[in-house]
């Protein structure tokens, strides 16, 4: 099965700002592709045991402890994931590997939802009652709050565990980089159709504050008493419509 493709789609704060400018790259399928259930599943060390050739494992207790980083202009070496807990399933950490061998300078979270609720209790206490509102019984969507506060936080990467990492994200970052914030959002479609593309909030790439990523929190904050699917609530359809607004917002 080939993978899925995937685009890049480059949010330079300041530039869209002033000029109102929506850059869409090329596909990078030589960056990341989303990982099939065929792939052929292999355990992977603890955490605990990560080697010099693999990004080092932090964990979310200790990011929550230290200092943010200052520089708002520059990707921060961070590789952020999450799951439930700590134990990944074989196909997942494989996968997961993957990404840590292509980011051996960098270090590795894994969140879990425990982690996820103390991230939002310190960092966005103002969301907390509609973080805590979302269903409990389909942890998806207070995942898929979370890592836009990654993001916003911390910055670094963010992907799924089921992506597969196939080159350092540096070689993509210095390709499309702009002075300033900037943040990275994917997109999922057909090479042969990139019209017909959609975000996805599968992979991202941010600077840390940058402002973007508070505003998929405010719209699952303005439609929690609609009771919506996770795809519209906090998922890809959501930050779809965070897309569409800027765009409406920048032309006025």
């Amino acid at each position: 099965m080939l993978p899925m493709p995937l685009t890049i789609l480059s949010l330079e704060y300041a530039r869209r700002v002033h000029n109102g400018t929506l850059e869409h790259s090329d596909h990078i399928f030589s960056f990341y592709s989303k990982a099939t259930e065929l792939s052929i599943t292999l355990p992977s060390p603890s955490p605990s045991l990560t080697t010099p050739t693999q990004a080092r494992y932090l964990s979310a207790s200790a990011i929550l402890t230290r200092p943010l980083v200052t520089s708002l202009t520059t990707v921060p070496k961070y590789f952020h994931q999450s799951w439930l807990n700590t134990t990944l399933p074989a196909k997942f950490s494989r996968w997961s590997r993957t990404c840590r061998e292509q980011h051996p300078d960098w270090e590795w979270v894994l969140w879990t939802d425990a982690d996820n609720e103390e991230l939002m209790r310190r960092y966005v206490p103002w969301f907390m009652d509609t973080y805590l509102a979302l269903p409990e019984e389909k942890p998806v969507y207070r995942a898929d709050s979370a890592r836009n506060v990654y993001m916003h936080v911390f910055g670094g990467v963010y992907a799924d565990l089921d992506v597969e990492c196939l080159a350092p994200t540096e070689s993509l970052i210095e390709k499309y980089h702009q002075p300033g914030p900037q943040a990275f959002i994917g997109s999922m479609g057909y090479q042969d159709a990139p019209g017909k593309a959609s975000v996805q909030n599968a992979w991202f790439v941010s600077t840390p504050a940058h402002p973007f990523w508070q505003l998929p929190l405010e719209h699952t904050q303005r439609h929690i008493k609609e009771s919506p699917n996770p795809e519209a609530l906090t998922g890809p359809a959501a930050l779809m419509d965070v897309m569409k607004e800027i765009g409406r917002f920048l032309k006025g």
